[in-house]
């Protein structure tokens, strides 16, 4: 599966980094590396160096009325997830 949260950034389960088939975002702007939910990196320039957390959430509430089907919205969930103390849906 493949969830386009903004046009670079995207959370997929079709990766090798993905366990369980827990996604990993991917910011096809600048590189293909793969970002777990504490991981640091700057998205856009706008939005700093940040969480890719706090990238996701922003991202994913920049769509209203909300476009994501319930398994895409639970795939984002299970990612978040994996950062206990970071930012949740």
């Amino acid at each position: 599966m493949q969830i386009q949260l903004t046009p670079s950034l995207i959370l997929t389960d079709e990766r090798a980094e993905c366990r369980y088939g827990i996604p990993v975002l991917v910011n096809r702007q600048h590189d293909t590396t793969a970002y777990g939910p504490a991981d640091v990196f700057q998205a856009y320039p706008s939005w700093g160096f940040q969480p890719a957390a706090h990238s996701v959430v922003r991202a994913f509430k920049s769509h209203r009325p909300c476009p994501y089907t319930e398994e895409e919205i639970a795939a984002v969930r299970n990612y978040l997830a994996q950062w206990p103390q970071g930012p949740q849906l």
